[in-house]
């Protein structure tokens, strides 16, 4: 009789995928622990799973788990050709495999999701995806992914279609204003102020009255001072974090000294608000830096003026 094991942390919700209807039980770091939620769930005789072991030193277990005749032979052959070739000294988290087996490890969209929710990755797999569980994380990598799993919660499949539609419809909205708002703010008050009604465009200048600095060094500013508070509040121990909320209420009472005008704020704020809707991107570390280049990107863009140049250009040739 085998006598040896180990401590390991039972099944409770995960932190990072909060419902309000739908199962509240998630992945731990024990890789059998996870590979039995997941046949719980899809109780099929055609659910595969293939075991292997990547790491030289540390010999890390993963489990590939597919359904067989739902899921691409392609892909699984293509998944299994990359991790069993891999040459690496360790595997200590599911990210390692993630970078390693990318499509695009250039890119700031992942093509490769994750999820800490068993009911997420059965619905992934019965859909034929490709489910990749590595011992010791929670975090469960499914292939491939697309961009529109970012829109979409496993809530919205136990609510009336309805509402569903609708909450992703906002997602959507959302997602444009989080990264086009300060560029559209910029384009509005810089360099098209004929677009705006009259009544606006004067509540505009009174409140960018006495401000020292342009409206895109004012979105630019509070883009980074904005990125520099998640980041500290993430890092930080939490009850050292609940002090950064102090400090971003300091920062932003800067409007009352006349340092940025209030209606950047409220931009500023709507923007990094709608930032956070999206289920996938509020979690996705990836995904929030990408928000936060194509903020800034799109910024700078518009106050460059190269839109209006590129649109000059178009309007001679084809206008």
């Amino acid at each position: 009789m085998s006598t040896k094991g180990w401590e390991k942390r039972s099944v409770s919700e995960p932190q990072s995928e909060t419902v309000v209807r739908g199962p509240r039980e998630g992945f731990t770091e024990n890789l059998r622990t996870n590979t039995s939620l997941i046949r719980r769930k899809i109780r099929n005789e055609h659910l595969r799973v293939d075991h292997m072991t990547v790491g030289r030193k540390t010999q890390t277990d993963i489990c590939l788990i597919y359904l067989d005749g739902v899921a691409d032979p392609q892909v699984v052959d293509t998944v299994k050709y990359r991790i069993g070739h891999l040459d690496v000294d360790s595997i200590l988290e599911s990210g390692y495999i993630e970078e390693y087996i990318d499509d695009a490890p250039f890119s700031p969209f992942a093509t490769i999701g994750y999820s800490e929710k068993p009911d997420v990755v059965a619905a992934r797999i019965l859909e034929g995806r490709t489910a990749i569980v590595v011992d010791g994380t929670p975090f469960v990598l499914t292939a491939p992914m697309l961009f529109i799993e970012s829109f979409q919660t496993a809530e919205d499949y136990y609510t009336r279609p309805l509402y569903a539609s609708l909450t992703r419809i906002l997602r959507f909205v959302a997602f444009l204003i989080a990264v086009f708002g300060p560029a559209v703010y910029i384009s509005l008050t810089a360099f098209h102020q004929e677009l705006l009604p009259t009544t606006l465009l004067f509540t505009i200048a009174k409140a960018r009255e006495g401000t020292p600095f342009p409206a895109f060094v004012e979105a630019l500013i509070m883009l980074f001072a904005f990125e520099i508070l998640r980041e500290a509040g993430i890092r930080l121990p939490r009850p050292v974090g609940q002090a950064i909320g102090l400090v971003g209420a300091a920062v932003l009472g800067a409007t009352g000294a006349g340092i940025f005008g209030s209606l950047s704020e409220g931009v500023e704020n709507m923007v990094h608000i709608t930032g956070k809707v999206e289920p996938v991107m509020k979690n996705h570390e990836i995904y929030t830096d990408c928000f936060g280049v194509y903020k800034n990107a799109f910024t700078a863009w518009k106050d460059a003026k190269i839109y209006d140049k590129l649109s000059a250009v178009c309007l001679k040739h084809w206008g």
